[in-house]
């Protein structure tokens, strides 16, 4: 998905932009897009701009950490560090975090379902079910209207 001049629409739009692929996704070069991917499109321009942002964000709280350390030179290898291992190797970063975050989500789904259900265990032996016994009126001899009905006390459907 590119956002540009679309030669084929004469208009600065979002539209896909996939000559070598369009065999395999069945989408046409320069086709716009819909409105899901208009918004899409747009959530990532913001997304971008906010990301620059909170790396700017990031260097000057390592900056700040750095100058109110009690270790400043170790502070700054460490944030230095941290810095150079992004630029040098971010998928590898991005792989160790999804693997973090997978493994974290489910110890935590783990837990969260184990105590919900062991509390629901405990509320169900605690509690006390029993019959409702109950009057009902004999049962309606086939054929016998026995209305009644509505607020009013009138005869039902009918009004009578």
């Amino acid at each position: 998905m590119d956002y540009g001049f679309n030669k084929n629409s004469q208009l600065f739009e979002w539209h896909w932009n996939q000559k070598g692929t369009a065999a395999d996704f069945g989408i046409n070069n320069h086709t716009s897009v819909g409105a899901t991917e208009q918004l899409l499109g747009e959530a990532a321009k913001i997304y971008r701009n906010v990301g620059r942002v909170l790396v700017i964000a990031g260097a000057v709280v390592d900056v700040w950490s750095i100058v109110v350390s009690s270790q400043p030179l170790r502070r700054s290898v460490g944030a230095s560090g941290a810095y150079l291992g992004t630029a040098v190797a971010p998928g590898v970063g991005t792989a160790v975090g999804g693997f973090l975050g997978c493994t974290a989500g489910s110890f935590i789904g783990y837990l969260t379902a184990e105590r919900t259900s062991g509390h629901l265990f405990d509320w169900t032996q605690g509690a006390l079910f029993t019959k409702i016994n109950g009057e009902f009126p004999p049962p309606v001899p086939a054929g016998e209207f026995r209305g009644g009905g509505g607020r009013s006390g009138g005869g039902g459907a009918s009004g009578y």
